[in-house]
């Protein structure tokens, strides 16, 4: 496989060489805008705004969905450890920042399985439309800015959408088993995943998975057994608790990087996992229980053995 990859590089190299002497200017601030929809910035807004102003049912499922996703494409970069094309080519030129592996495109992964997640759950001919445009520009923004081959997106996008599939088929009869488990049982599997998540990846996104997996799992379960918040009717309150949500996650946030020390000690890594279970706990549970008590959101009484 290393030796087919090297051959479809040189392809790829030339095309996008071939693709930035014809282009620039106003398409690259387009794209690199484009590209932004697959950023983190970009998922700490969407993951939010679908919890608090759309259904945390949604919400919850595309954060798991992300998750999935993005472990996946981190390990199949391990295995398959192909260079950027900038990397490889010194013709190639990476109009944004960009680092570890090329093989396949995360940003190509992610945006096949959200935007199509996130059409089947909304059943709307303008969502459908708006994921098809958003998932294919998406990819081509990785190309166009010299951080990914050709190959890269088509196989992230085919990994995407697999991954995608296989999670609506089964995630309903799987929702509906770990509803009926016992606390006990939820918590062991939010230690066991957060466990997995933080140690079979070589790098600081485990850290960054493992402690949103860890926040947002002990947040969720303890807020549909004490709380059960749900949106109100009106957007007027749904944009309000949406600013308000996203200042109180944000302070956490900032204040917990600007007291982590910057070297790469045991400190700071374990820092840096504290912060992301933080942020995931506060968006999933204090920043809810905020929104009830402002008014902002309503909580019928909780349902014992509830999960989902």
């Amino acid at each position: 496989m290393g030796a087919v990859l090297q051959e479809w590089n040189q392809w790829g190299i030339a095309f996008i060489v071939a693709l930035q002497a014809r282009t620039g200017g106003a398409l690259d601030v387009a794209f690199t805008l484009i590209t932004g929809m697959g950023d983190e910035l970009f998922y700490l807004i969407l993951l939010p705004f679908l919890f608090w102003c759309v259904g945390k049912r949604q919400g919850i499922h595309i954060a798991a969905l992300l998750f999935l996703s993005l472990f996946i494409n981190h390990l199949l970069k391990l295995v398959f450890t192909n260079p950027r094309p900038f990397v490889v080519s010194a013709d190639v030129i990476a109009k944004v920042e960009a680092t570890g592996y090329s093989f396949p495109s995360g940003h190509a992964q992610n945006a096949a399985v959200i935007w199509p997640a996130l059409a089947f759950m909304f059943r709307r001919r303008w969502v459908a439309a708006l994921a098809v445009v958003c998932t294919v520009l998406i990819a081509i923004s990785r190309v166009y800015l010299g951080v990914h081959y050709p190959h890269d997106i088509i196989v992230g996008a085919l990994v995407g959408l697999l991954i995608a599939y296989v999670y609506v088929r089964h995630a309903p009869a799987l929702e509906e088993r770990v509803a009926r488990w016992g606390v006990g049982w939820q918590l062991a599997v939010v230690l066991f995943l957060t466990l997995v998540l933080s140690f079979s990846l070589t790098s600081d996104d485990a850290l960054t998975l493992g402690g949103s997996v860890c926040g947002i799992g002990l947040g969720y379960v303890l807020e549909q057994r004490t709380l059960r918040f749900q949106p109100k009717a009106n957007w007027r309150s749904r944009l309000l608790s949406l600013g308000l949500g996203m200042i109180i996650v944000a302070a956490v946030y900032v204040g917990m990087k600007a007291v982590a020390p910057t070297t790469g000690d045991l400190v700071a890594v374990a820092l840096r996992f504290v912060r992301y279970m933080s942020v995931g706990f506060v968006a999933v549970y204090v920043v809810p229980w905020v929104l009830v008590k402002a008014s902002l959101a309503d909580a019928p009484t909780a349902r014992a053995g509830a999960a989902f």
